[in-house]
């Protein structure tokens, strides 16, 4: 809806109808959507605009924030009457698509309250981030605090990463295609994975991965890109891990990292509900350094699902998928340890673990990862002393022969 000829020609609003003829506009292009949907026989998911921070008051010669706040109340206006038209059509509708630059500056609040006021409803409500990393959490953020009025409640977001790798370099001399950048783009997808309550959706810019589909980035988009949307949250007893899983009804894919810097070995449990120890094919490639690589050279205890005996630099990452099409259900679980019991919490000087067939090993870890606590050996009934440790929530790890079990408590 702009160009930069056009506005070379004295149109500093680029090619917007004038708003006189904002509702004829709307008139006519909802009908050509709908007509559209008729002869697809579908029901189309709608956006209406995107980039509106980019343009008319930008145009104009306004580039601050007075000229930000009329580009996106412009664009509303004009956008009012056609996402009307829409929703009376039964339509899935977003809107006003702002880039990570707004975000905190108030603009998303801005177009959320333009909408309501003009008396427009959105499905989604689109955001475009082209930075990625943490900065996802705060364009995140950012779009809750403008969908908090009770009118937007059934209101999610789009979450548009385009560019993505924008601003996320750790190493300079060898961009994109290092495992230490590769884990900081995950740490990004992560904070999208934790968020999943507030997303409509999510989609990566697939050039990048076309194009590089043999080198680390490659590889890592077209992994995730592989993913169902539902993505889940992996509980990591070992707390230098950190990773997310993807499940549908035949196929698991996870991403698991090493975020410490320490060399760390990686063990995990998987099972199959209906069908335990039956999976067809198990893939792991695991990224170190520049190198995305195949490895076999892993424990594999088929009958328990139980894989094991995987080194991991600082740095490295596992790519694991489980296929088998014989379940109906594929989950990643942690084996409890027969109902272990820890008590009292909260406590004061001691913790004492009962309902346990056997001797196990305990840890205690802070909520940043350090180990603060090791006792071997507590048999049924053993206690732990915990007098030493400062106040506060502490992570208790009890590791039996095969299982793990790990509970949060604290200490007063």
């Amino acid at each position: 809806w702009y160009r930069n000829g056009v506005v070379d020609q004295g149109r500093p609003d680029g090619l917007l109808p004038i708003p006189e003829q904002y509702e004829i506009f709307a008139d006519v292009v909802s009908k050509y959507m709908i007509a559209c949907d008729s002869a697809a026989g579908l029901n189309s998911v709608w956006t209406g605009f995107d980039e509106p921070a980019h343009t008319l008051g930008f145009r104009a010669g306004q580039k601050n924030d007075a000229g930000l706040q009329l580009n996106v109340k412009r664009y509303v206006e004009f956008f009012a009457p056609l996402a009307k038209k829409l929703k009376a059509a039964g339509k899935t509708i977003g809107g006003i698509q702002l880039n990570a630059d707004n975000a905190g500056g108030g603009l998303y609040q801005l177009a959320t309250a333009e909408m309501k006021k003009q008396g427009v409803y959105i499905d989604y409500f689109t955001i475009q981030n082209y930075k990625g990393g943490f900065n996802n959490k705060k364009v995140i953020d950012e779009a809750r605090k403008a969908l908090t009025d009770p009118y937007w409640k059934d209101t999610k977001v789009f979450f548009n990463r385009y560019g993505y790798w924008q601003g996320v370099y750790v190493d300079e001399n060898n961009v994109r295609n290092t495992s230490r950048e590769m884990i900081s783009f995950l740490n990004g997808e992560k904070i999208i994975v934790d968020n999943a309550d507030i997303l409509y959706g999510y989609a990566m810019e697939a050039q990048e991965f076309s194009t590089n589909k043999n080198n680390m980035l490659g590889q890592i988009g077209m992994f995730l890109n592989k993913m169902p949307e539902n993505r889940k949250v992996i509980s990591f007893d070992n707390t230098s891990l950190d990773g997310f899983v993807s499940i549908n009804d035949s196929v698991m894919m996870a991403i698991i990292w090493n975020k410490s810097g320490q060399l760390q070995f990686a063990g995990f449990q998987m099972q199959f509900d209906g069908a335990p120890g039956n999976f067809e094919k198990l893939s792991i490639r695991k990224g170190s350094g520049t190198n995305l690589t195949e490895i076999t050279d892993y424990n594999l205890d088929k009958q328990n699902n139980l894989i094991s005996g995987i080194s991991l630099q600082p740095y490295d990452f596992l790519l694991v998928t489980l296929s088998n099409s014989n379940t109906t259900s594929l989950k990643t679980i942690k084996k409890p340890l027969s109902g272990a019991i820890s008590y009292p919490n909260p406590c004061n000087d001691f913790i004492q673990i009962s309902n346990i067939d056997n001797e196990i090993n305990i840890e205690v870890y802070n909520l940043q990862g350090v180990r603060c606590l090791k006792k071997d050996n507590i048999s049924n009934n053993g206690y732990i002393n915990v007098s030493e440790l400062v106040k506060g929530t502490y992570i208790l790890k009890m590791i039996g022969k095969n299982n793990v079990q790990t509970e949060f408590f604290v200490k007063l």
